[in-house]
């Protein structure tokens, strides 16, 4: 951060005029959509661009994996149980019974307003 002139956006966010707003969310969503065009390093790969070990707050802040596939990381996610054991939870059991339809992108595991960077109503870096 001590090298990217600007403030997070966390702190710039409510000073902010609403034309300013639309624009840098339009802006991060460009962002976003950059990422995920990105290739991945192997395919069906989830882990880090490094191919080491991901990391995802979601998962309780430590790191995991990585995976050689998305199947691999769907039985880590359903704890290497099958289907049947999460049948009271209907929403697990429709997204990993599409697991098919997925394929890995390149994104940002914290991407908050803390580590977006803005500078003249702009986005000057996304940090972390």
């Amino acid at each position: 951060m001590q090298h990217v002139s600007g403030e997070p956006l966390a702190v710039a966010w409510p000073k902010m005029p609403e034309t300013s707003k639309q624009a840098v969310v339009r802006e991060l969503a460009g962002y976003v959509e950059q990422m995920r065009q990105l290739v991945p390093p192997k395919p069906g790969f989830v882990g880090a661009i490094s191919i080491e070990t991901g990391y995802d707050h979601r998962f309780g802040g430590d790191r995991f994996g990585p995976f050689d596939s998305i199947e691999d990381f769907h039985a880590y996610i359903l704890r290497h149980n099958s289907l049947d054991a999460w049948k009271e939870e209907t929403d697990i059991v429709h997204v990993h019974s599409n697991a098919n339809v997925y394929a890995t992108k390149f994104t940002h595991s914290d991407l908050i307003p803390s580590n977006i960077i803005v500078k003249n109503g702009k986005i000057a870096a996304i940090i972390d």
